[in-house]
């Protein structure tokens, strides 16, 4: 199976209070998971030792040694087969490698940070792979951002204004034309214009949605957008499923 690496952006709180960080994560996984033959979950974490004073997701003065390291680990406990690499977890305090492995081992030799940087790591049977499925694979919001990050990204490559408004249209399914219609009227308020109305053949949430609306694309205006009109399908069991619009240079 190729790999389908991606990454999202949270917050991690703790009693220190809250902290950015970002989750790589390989998507294709989630259609196998749990794999049998690799129980045991492995995580290393490599502390900095230095934080990045203006970034808060990049190591300072470790750098280098946060990159070499973890390639080594990352061919040390997948070579052969032994092991898969499903996640990696950034903040700007430290870097975590998650693993699921056939059985506990040695961990790969890594050599002395000059800076003081320091490597950890521990086993533990999780043959659910539930850290994965659970924890790091993206919910349904943070699925939501990559989706909302991709199309962005593609309107970008195409030097696209993102701040300037054009028309945006969105695509929700519903159960019932009366979800429907219960729908449009909870966020009438909201400006959309209906673009189309009808009905497929498949047998759930077949009451098709088209609306439209001006708005800039840039990616924290279009994801709450986007939330908006999912959270509000959600209470009438619809599903949002996307956007699209056309590229705009000026």
């Amino acid at each position: 199976m190729e790999p389908r690496w991606d990454f999202y952006l949270l917050t991690l709180v703790s009693d220190e209070g809250e902290e950015p960080a970002s989750m790589r994560v390989d998507l294709a996984l989630r259609d196998v998971a749990p794999v049998a033959r690799y129980p045991v979950r492995a995580q290393v974490r490599i502390m900095y030792s230095e934080v990045h004073p203006d970034h808060p997701l990049v190591p300072s003065i470790d750098k280098d040694y946060v990159a070499s390291m973890t390639k080594l680990i990352i061919d040390g406990l997948t070579r052969g087969g032994r092991g898969v690499h499903v996640g990696r977890l950034a903040t700007r305090f430290f870097h975590e490698l998650f693993f699921f492995v056939e059985a506990e081992s040695a961990m790969p030799e890594t050599d002395p940070s000059p800076t003081g940087a320091k490597v950890m790591y521990f086993f533990e049977e999780d043959r659910d792979w539930s850290e994965y499925l659970e924890r790091i694979y993206p919910d349904p919001l943070f699925m939501r951002w990559i989706s909302n990050r991709r199309t962005v990204e593609a309107l970008m490559a195409r030097e696209d204004v993102l701040e300037s408004p054009r028309e945006v249209s969105h695509w929700l399914y519903f159960g019932s034309e009366a979800a429907r219609k219960a729908f449009l009227g909870t966020i009438a308020p909201l400006g959309f214009s209906v673009a189309e109305e009808f009905e497929t053949d498949g047998e759930s949430r077949r009451f098709v949605l088209t609306l439209t609306r001006a708005d800039p694309v840039d990616l924290p205006h279009i994801h709450k957008v986007t939330c908006d009109l999912a959270d509000a399908a959600d209470q009438f069991d619809g599903e949002y499923d996307g956007w699209e619009a056309v590229v705009t240079k000026s």
